[in-house]
């Protein structure tokens, strides 16, 4: 949801070159990023991977924990925005920390999805 408002804040105020400049960076993190995850469900590992490369350039540990399977029915949208939010709301507060350490965790059991984010 954050890349989209800053897409669109950009696209609104006219700042073309700005905006072709964030749309080319994205893409060069979404093609290329450091694989921290290969759960074999691409939309999923594109969000985190993205995601965790910020954590790892900001912050001073980043442990990732992902074991789900590959055929995963959800509506990966909504997943990925949630994923999203809960990662970034968890990276900010590990940045205001001195440890500046993030923990994330996501398995599923019996059925059932868990994700843990920790930056204690």
């Amino acid at each position: 949801m954050h890349l989209i408002k800053e897409l669109y804040s950009l696209a609104a105020s006219d700042r073309k070159d700005e905006l072709l400049l964030y749309l080319k960076n994205m893409e060069e993190a979404f093609v290329n990023p450091k694989e921290h995850v290969g759960s074999e469900n691409n939309r999923i590992d594109g969000i985190l991977n993205y995601i965790l490369e910020k954590a790892e350039n900001e912050l001073n540990t980043v442990e990732v924990k992902v074991n789900i399977p590959e055929g995963l029915h959800m509506d990966t949208f909504h997943f990925v925005i949630i994923i999203g939010n809960l990662l970034d709301n968890a990276i900010e507060a590990a940045r205001q920390t001195d440890d500046k350490y993030l923990s994330f965790k996501m398995t599923m059991e019996k059925g059932i999805l868990y994700m843990d984010a920790a930056n204690i």
